[in-house]
């Protein structure tokens, strides 16, 4: 009895295998390779229902080879679904040199006792498409040599398959093709060619044919498969100054169809970046907004169309190192030029270019911080530029100033500079009939203008070559230097206005009664009650030609008075018209002796090279025969500049002296200030230690004729046809 029970037992295990081997002839369908790019092959199939625990395993030989031959490689071993579905394996790490077959081998145990082995095949393909001939007028037109011809051009495109013309429709011949493959993978790489190469493909196309050609219409079966997803997508954000993500990612098993990647970062806070790049590449980089999370992911694209995006990266934010910063702007000095009552006209040196690249805003506020931000401003000046005016300022304001270098990585200041705003506002022409109710002959005593010192003293009575006269039926000044003195208080002076000082200053006489003891101290004469001193003077040449030797010295100081404090010499160049000298004073020493012209030439009280400013005729634009107008203005400032230079003291000026010839601004400096500030202190000397400087006043013009005497140009000079002097409040 348990003899025919062992039996029954053993007939039922042979059934049961051999039903399982039936089995597996119908769980793997129409393998298939999908993409043979080596070092990877891939086969796709088609599964049955299948008996649970069913596996497979794709494996590669050398081709000739049959399943039992020793694999080249194989994949790892999955499990099949249980229901029908698509399955795809790879076998990784051939030789690229060699020649494969390739098998699926199906299995229903762990030691394989029963397993089922299928080769996976190309599979044929079809490509149709028209090419739309302009130069064919008809279908007969294109006849079988056309069509044998542009066959052959096809299958030079991607060769090993058959081409056949379907159809030739009239018109401007349109040519239906065919082209099959064995291998259907040629008829994916034929329809890449055509729609993604359709440009550059035309002329292969039409090779021994007329005319251009048109691509329309690429169908392809079975149709190229959307790519797979790549994988493995990460983030980084860069290490340099480029506010940027560097995006990388692996490629999915089935690549041959892939054309390129689509890489997009997102952020819930700023605008999605995009970029697409080359189906070799496996890395991009984006640029994206600084301080921004984003999160990024790649899709495949393909003829056909894109694969799903891949699983996103981790959240990444750039941050701007600190050395992305620009420079500083550096030698940042005030355009006195450009400047004006409400504006500042400033200039400096970008210093190295930054990536991201800078621009510059140029601000001022009162009492402000650099990054104050209650400040007028104007940004946005382009990298090179390195000008700028700043307007919308208020006159006779002092401001804090910055150039700022800005990009998006921060802001970085130049040192703060201190502008004071101009609050005089000076005419700079001149149309008065000044003359015009004077009487012929000397000025002396007429309408304030004075030839003596203020105790009615004149070197020698006064002997200057001047007059009031005639021109064109109008009373001017005429004066020259055919007598010349080296004097200053009983000199020609215009009127007294004002006084125009800084706050402090006084008016001084130090002369006495016989003109040659001067008072010591000078005698104080009145306050300032102006900080601005205007004048203007129209001239024009008596001769109308060279006058060689001709100088006149156009002056603002105290009337009748030593005490200038500005200075500017009008000089004939006896070729062309008028020149100008003007001087004024800076880094006067407080140690050196009061006119020590040698050791210390800005002590010198006419000045030296070092302070002086020659401007041609070609600059001022004063000619022999044309009306010339020249005006001075001085805005006078509280305080004064002051540095120090190997234990000495060095003062300059921080009044404002602005020149114009012809309406034209040719000169901007200061006064003599600081030479009375250093050298002249209100007290005798001995002085103390540190005496109260003394602060000079003025209230007219000196013209002073104090180069050598011309003889020769007595009744001649210049003609004054108009002048005008003020001290507004």
């Amino acid at each position: 009895m348990w003899r025919l029970a062992l039996l029954l037992v053993l007939a039922l295990s042979v059934r049961a295998q051999n039903d399982d081997a039936d089995r597996l002839l119908t769980s793997v369908r129409q393998p298939v390779i999908l993409e043979a790019n080596l070092p990877n092959i891939t086969v796709g199939f088609k599964t049955g229902p299948n008996i649970p625990g069913t596996q497979f395993t794709i494996k590669c030989v050398l081709e000739g080879e049959t399943c039992d031959a020793t694999p080249q490689g194989q994949s790892v071993r999955g499990s099949l679904p249980v229901k029908p579905a698509a399955v795809e394996g790879t076998v990784q790490g051939l030789e690229v040199d060699q020649t494969y077959s390739c098998f699926v081998e199906t299995t229903l145990s762990e030691n394989g006792k029963v397993s089922y082995c299928q080769e996976a095949m190309p599979f044929p393909g079809v490509v149709r498409f028209e090419l739309r001939f302009g130069a064919y007028s008809n279908a007969s037109a294109f006849g079988p040599s056309e069509q044998a011809q542009v066959c052959a051009n096809v299958l030079s495109l991607q060769p090993g398959g058959t081409c056949s013309v379907l159809r030739v429709t009239d018109g401007s011949a349109v040519v239906l093709i065919q082209v099959e493959y064995e291998d259907f993978r040629n008829t994916w790489s034929l329809t890449e060619t055509l729609t993604q190469n359709a440009t550059a493909v035309t002329a292969t196309l039409t090779s021994g044919l007329e005319g251009s050609v048109e691509i329309a219409d690429v169908e392809t079966e079975p149709p190229v498969p959307n790519p797979l997803s790549p994988t493995n997508v990460k983030a980084n954000a860069a290490s340099d100054c480029t506010s940027s993500v560097v995006v990388t990612w692996a490629a999915p098993q089935r690549s041959s169809t892939i054309t390129g990647y689509f890489v997009s970062c997102m952020s819930l806070t700023a605008p999605a970046v995009n970029g697409t790049v080359a189906a070799t590449q496996r890395n991009t980089t984006l640029s994206i907004q600084a301080g921004e999370e984003y999160t990024c992911s790649v899709a495949s694209q393909g003829p056909s169309g894109a694969s799903e995006p891949a699983a996103a990266s981790s959240p990444v934010t750039y941050s701007y190192p600190s050395e992305c910063q620009p420079p500083a702007p550096t030698d940042v000095a005030t355009d006195l030029f450009k400047s004006t009552g409400t504006s500042w006209a400033v200039t400096w040196t970008d210093g190295d270019k930054s990536k991201p690249e800078q621009t510059f805003t140029v601000q001022c506020g009162e009492n402000v911080q650099c990054n104050s931000t209650d400040v007028i401003s104007v940004a946005d000046i382009p990298y090179g530029t390195s000008e700028a005016v700043l307007l919308g300022l208020s006159a006779g304001v002092s401001y804090t100033c910055f150039v700022v270098a800005v990009n998006d990585a921060g802001r970085t200041c130049s040192s703060p500079v201190e502008y004071q705003t101009e609050s005089c506002d000076c005419p700079t022409t001149t149309d008065a009939n000044t003359f015009a109710n004077f009487t012929l002959g000397n000025i002396n005593g007429q309408s304030g203008w004075t030839m003596q010192d203020s105790f009615g003293n004149c070197v020698g009575n006064c002997p200057y070559d001047q007059a009031i006269t005639e021109y064109n039926g109008v009373n001017v000044w005429r004066v020259s230097n055919a007598q010349s003195t080296f004097g200053f208080s009983d000199v020609s002076t215009s009127p007294g206005v004002g006084p125009a000082g800084e706050t402090g200053a006084s008016l001084w006489n130090n002369y006495g009664t016989d003109n040659t003891k001067p008072f010591d101290p000078p005698q104080f004469g009145a306050s300032a009650t102006s900080s601005c001193f205007c004048s203007a003077m129209k001239f024009r040449s008596v001769t109308e030609t060279a006058q060689p030797g001709f100088s006149l010295e156009y002056t603002p100081a105290a009337k009748q008075s030593t005490w200038r404090m500005s200075f500017v010499e009008i000089n004939d160049n006896g070729v062309d018209g008028f020149d100008l000298k003007i001087q004024d004073r800076v880094n006067v020493s407080k140690n050196a002796a009061v006119n020590d012209c040698t050791g210390k030439p800005n002590n010198c009280p006419f000045g030296s090279g070092s302070n002086t400013t020659n401007v041609p005729s070609s600059a001022t634009g004063f000619g022999y025969n044309t009306d010339n107008v020249l005006a001075v203005s001085i805005e006078f400032r509280p305080g004064i500049i002051e540095t120090s230079d190997a234990g000495d003291t060095l003062y300059t000026g921080n009044d404002l002296v602005k020149i114009y010839a012809n309406g034209n601004l040719i000169f901007v400096g200061t006064t003599w200030e600081a030479y009375y500030y250093a050298l002249r202190p209100v007290v005798s000397p001995p002085w103390p230690a540190d005496p109260d400087p003394k602060k000079q006043a003025v209230n007219s013009i000196m013209f002073r004729a104090e180069k050598p005497s011309v003889p020769d140009l007595e009744g001649e000079g210049i003609y004054i046809t108009s002048f005008e002097q003020s001290a507004p409040n």
